[in-house]
């Protein structure tokens, strides 16, 4: 069955195999040793996992990973080709190592493991997702689908800053379900520790 995948106008791939196989440890370890040897700038931020896989999951459809700023919330205008760069490169490695990264550059992590309860942003190297099974279409993810938030693209970047105001002051889980964050007990681990772990 031919299989391909798009993100945005950045990356696709064509895969013969299962896409859908659960993301386990071994290849998110083989991911980020693929991140270091294949992304020399990938140090200019801090990588996190969060979800799932930071709450000992060993089966997941993805790994939710999180990249911040150094020091600071704060990206400056000038660094984000930059960041495109590392947002697109770090996704196709994955994507080689046979599951979907759900990456995303925002400016803080949350404390809790229930998610955030102030406002927020990511900027993510895609505006759609959509894959192709066969030549019909599967699934898709549009992220200007989405309730009480922005969203801007970057320049001529292949960039998106989706902004969420919370008006509310409630707490989401902005990596999935609210529900499933309810049994998280870690808000997140640097993926440089959990590898070393796992």
């Amino acid at each position: 069955m031919a299989y391909e995948l798009k993100i945005g106008p950045n990356v696709s791939t064509t895969d013969y195999t299962d896409f859908r196989r659960p993301c386990t440890p071994a290849k998110l370890k083989a991911w980020w040793e693929a991140v270091k040897q294949n992304i020399p700038n990938y140090t200019n931020y801090n990588w996190h996992l969060v979800g799932g896989m930071a709450n000992g999951g060993q089966h997941a459809k993805d790994a939710d990973v999180v990249i911040t700023p150094l020091s600071g919330e704060v990206y400056d205008a000038s660094e984000l080709a930059d960041l495109q760069s590392i947002l697109v490169s770090a996704v196709q490695l994955a994507l080689d190592n046979k599951f979907f990264l759900d990456l995303k550059a925002t400016p803080y992590l949350w404390d809790s493991p229930l998610g955030i309860d102030r406002d927020w942003f990511r900027y993510t190297c895609w505006d759609r997702i959509t894959i192709t099974i066969d030549g019909e279409e599967g699934e898709v993810k549009d992220i200007f689908k989405k309730n009480d938030c922005t969203v801007e693209k970057q320049g001529e970047l292949d960039l998106w800053k989706i902004t969420w105001t919370n008006d509310t002051g409630n707490t989401i889980f902005p990596f999935g379900s609210d529900d499933k964050a309810k049994t998280y007990t870690v808000a997140s681990i640097g993926v440089e520790e959990w590898c070393n772990a796992n």
